[in-house]
This record gives C-alpha cells, structure tokens and sequence, in this order.
C-alpha cells in the first residue's frame, strides 16, 4: 500500500520524509505495510493547495496524509481547500468547541479568538482524537483514497493488519471518537400499536452487529428508520456522529442490501452495479473500474453483459451486495440477505459475506431470523423481541450465558428446569 504526503504552508515538519527507517510517520506506517512514497509541500496558497491534492489523488494513491502546518491559520486554508476539492461542508461542532474550552481554561491560558475556526469540521468526515486536546484529526474516503487531515497519526489504520514478531497479526481499525451507529429512545407505532418501544442501541465503526429475531419483533422497522425510508415517532438516529432523523435516504451515506435484492431486470449486471454512480462526478473509465473492482471483490468477473434473469441466486445476490458497496457506503444495511437461498448456498454466502467484511472492515447491521446466520457472521449479537432489544453480546456470550428464557430457547434447543429458591447465602 502506497501513501502520499502533503505539508502545508512551510517546511517545519521535517519528520515528514520519505526515509521509512528514521521519519515519525514511515515508522508509524510500516508494521501496516505502508510505505511513503511521495512527498509534497505547498504554500498557503488555495488553488496551490486543491491543485496539489487533486494530482496526488489523481494518481490513485491509497493513502494522502496531509497535514496544516502549525498554527491555526494554516489548519483553516486545509479545511477549507478539502471542503472545495471534495464538494464537502463545514459544521460548527458544539461538542468539540466545549472540549476546547476546557482545555485552555484547566491550563490558564486566554481562550484565543481562533477556537471557533478550530471547531469547524468537515460533515463527511470521521473524527480521529487528538491527545492533547488541542486539535481533531479527520478521515475521509473520496474515489478510494483513504484522507487523513491531520495532526496525529491515527494508532491503527483502517482495513490493515499491524504485524508484529511477539503479538502475531492484529485485526486494525480506525479508532474514532463517534460510534458508526446509535440510536437512542427509538420509538415506532403503527396505527396506535408499538412496534419500536425505547430501542437503544450503539455500534462501533466496522463492526458487524446482528438484529436477531421472530418476524414482527422490529427488526425490519428498525433498518427502515436507519435508512430514511420511514420516520420515527420518538428518538434518534446517529449517524457517524451527526443526527439523521432529518436527512433524506440518499444524504446517509448508506448502501442497502434487499431481502429481494431488488436488481433492476432490464440492465445488464455492469448497469446495475454502476446505477449509484451515475450521480458521481466520474468518467466513463473510472466507473467502468470501479463496477470491475466490486466484480473481483463478489468474484463475479466476466458477468458485466449478464442480465440477472441469466444468474443463480447466489450470483445475483453478489451483484446486489456490489451494487451497495461500489458507493463507498460508511454503513451498510442487510435485510435478510441469504433468505430467498437454498441452505447449501446460504451457507457459503455466510462465509463470503464475513470474507468481504473483513476485508472492507465497513460498518454493517444484518438483519436475520437465522441463529446461525447471526452466530456465524457477527461481531455482536442483538436479540429482539416485541420492540426492545433484550441481549446484546458476542455469540459465544449469548450462546452460553443468554439472560432470559426467551434469548435461551430462541438460540437453539434447550433444556429448561424450573425451580424455586428456597435460601440464598450472603
């Protein structure tokens, strides 16, 4: 993996080199298998700036570490060149603001008139905690670059395995001060009758978490509200970090696997991949790679004329799963995705869907009423019943220590013994 560099406005940060062997961010990068191979500094110059970083993700680089310079002056021309260069915005973060506050007031210091400035951060990116508390790095996925607006390096990378001679291989993740998923109080009715009650839930970024449970206990309702297609009645959708109860479906940043899969039968298998994209600033060529790069990852390749009446059902659900990861999605939604597949075909989409997780390493709520399904491929289990959540835990956890009778028998067969207490020591 190849990463690039950008210093801006002056040459001060000399640990930025090339030189794997003695700079700060090469020796930070290489039990990644990171290397550093270019380097670039610019003025405080704008258009210097946005033209830099477009040649360096121009040339397709997996990693731009870009870093402001020192000083507030420098941290704000940053911002706001990668808020043009990526059709982004830039929000006011109260939270953060408050933060900043604190930190100059425990130390005496004046609260200096830039705090506001520094508080202002890009709406699409992740946020990556500084430890002194002065500064937020930020990341940001654009054409399959990962951007990293610094300061700090975040300690593991996204999507990498860290080596090392004592420890073995370590699964990597971007550590991020907002969770990729929360919902608080989430409440739904229909027609006077709950069928959300109070959920609360949080999932960390790139986890894969499972809502487990009968039909009608919520559990569609629930991915509904996440992605848009209805609102709720009380309560809050988090998404990375910012509310969503307001933003419409394609504002959510969202990729979405139907228990249908819901391919568009008149478009070839190419056509159907490539629809989000259409909406995209890219060439035809840089769409045509991006629908080839999916084909590898669902290893469908030479399918792109195909029309899904001519795939199986294992085929065609791989192209559905394409067509939502091919816009980069930050969370990804599966709705009973292996349910219309005969068992020897749901059982090795199990193993492909937790191959492509684990190689995306993106957020992903499934939704099952299969206890093996959920045991299988998830990171965390919650198991539903009338609305509310009523365990969540890893599958070995909730497979050998389930809290109540319901999760006990709902996870497979059982043995029941009922008792009274008749003592208890203290």
């Amino acid at each position: 993996m190849n990463a690039a560099v950008l210093t801006i406005g002056d040459e001060l940060l000399q640990g930025f080199t090339i030189d794997t062997n003695s700079s700060w961010l090469g020796t930070t990068l290489l039990p990644y298998n990171i290397r550093i191979r270019k380097k670039l500094t610019v003025g405080d110059n704008l258009n210097d700036i946005i033209s830099e970083a477009q040649n360096i993700l121009d040339d397709k680089y997996d990693y731009l570490f870009v870093t402001g310079g020192l000083g507030p002056t420098h941290d704000d021309i940053t911002k706001e060149a990668f808020r043009q260069l990526l059709n982004d915005e830039l929000i006011f973060d109260e939270n953060y603001y408050n933060q900043l506050i604190h930190h100059f007031e425990k130390r005496a210091i004046k609260i200096p008139k830039s705090n506001r400035s520094q508080a202002m951060l890009l709406k699409t990116a992740d946020v990556l905690p500084n430890k002194n508390g002065t500064a937020l790095g930020m990341h940001l996925l654009f054409k399959g670059t990962h951007i990293f607006i610094m300061p700090g390096v975040p300690e593991k990378m996204l999507g990498h395995e860290a080596r090392d001679s004592e420890a073995g291989v370590e699964t990597a993740e971007i550590t991020s001060g907002r969770p990729g998923l929360r919902l608080d109080g989430l409440t739904k009715l229909f027609n006077e009758q709950v069928v959300l009650d109070n959920l609360n839930i949080e999932m960390a970024r790139g986890e894969l978490l499972t809502l487990l449970g009968p039909s009608g206990c919520g559990k569609s309702t629930t991915l509904n509200l996440i992605a848009g297609f209805i609102k709720p009645d009380a309560g809050s959708v988090i998404l990375h970090g910012k509310l969503a109860n307001q933003l419409s479906p394609q504002k959510r940043r969202l990729g979405m696997v139907f228990q249908s899969w819901a391919l568009f039968p008149h478009m070839t298998v190419f056509e159907n991949i490539a629809y989000g994209l259409h909406n995209w600033e890219l060439s035809n060529s840089e769409i045509a790679a991006r629908v080839q790069d999916m084909l590898r990852l669902v290893q469908l390749p030479g399918t792109d004329n195909k029309f899904p009446s001519q795939l199986s059902g294992g085929m065609q659900q791989r192209v559905a799963l394409a067509r939502a990861l091919v816009t980069e999605p930050e969370l990804l939604l599966l709705d009973e995705p292996l349910s219309n597949l005969d068992a020897a075909l749901r059982k090795e989409m199990e193993v492909e869907l937790k191959r492509i997780h684990n190689q995306l390493k993106i957020t992903t709520l499934l939704v099952t009423h299969s206890q093996e399904e959920a045991l299988v491929m998830s990171n965390r289990v919650a198991v539903m019943q009338g609305g509310r959540i009523t365990q969540v835990a890893t599958p070995l956890e909730i497979y050998n220590q389930p809290r109540t009778r319901f999760v006990c028998t709902f996870l497979g067969d059982a043995n029941i013994f009922e008792g009274a207490v008749r003592s208890k020591d203290k």
